[in-house]
């Protein structure tokens, strides 16, 4: 599955959103310092989620939402959350209990950020089929787009 990444902001060129799919262990998406941030991963189209990983940087989000759209152009309203965290605590998360859902894209909205000297940092985002399947898109099929 191709799959691209958008994010609300950015903190710099280096740390845009499609480095939270490329499956680089040492690269990250970092937003802008400022609550209410997101991450989309689109994987280009309807695939069946069963579960979603995130490996959280230092400055992670304390309160954030899973939230998936099956619309090709979702607007604010078209999201649905099968996740939501209010204390979470970093490190790496398999969100997992939910049940499986079919979509096209996966959003990452961090509510509330646990440190607020800085922004919301994602070392990686995976989206899988199920939890033994590997992640459902390659870096080498990535795309990366930007969107202010």
């Amino acid at each position: 599955v191709h799959a691209t990444a958008t994010a609300s902001s950015k903190e710099n060129d280096h740390k845009g959103p499609e480095k939270a799919i490329d499956l680089d262990a040492m690269s990250r998406w970092s937003s802008e310092f400022n609550d209410d941030q997101w991450l989309v991963v689109d994987l280009m189209e309807l695939t069946l989620i069963t579960s979603v990983w995130l490996r959280w940087e230092h400055a992670y989000a304390k309160h954030y939402k899973v939230q998936v759209t099956d619309v090709d152009d979702p607007s604010e309203d078209q999201w649905n959350t099968i996740v939501e965290v209010r204390y979470g605590e970093g490190g790496s998360v398999i969100h997992g209990a939910f049940t499986p859902v079919v979509a096209q894209h996966v959003r990452i909205f961090c509510v509330e950020r646990a440190i607020t000297l800085y922004g919301n940092s994602l070392w990686e985002v995976q989206v899988r089929g199920n939890q033994e399947a590997e992640c459902l898109f390659t870096s080498r099929a990535l795309e990366v787009k930007y969107s202010s």
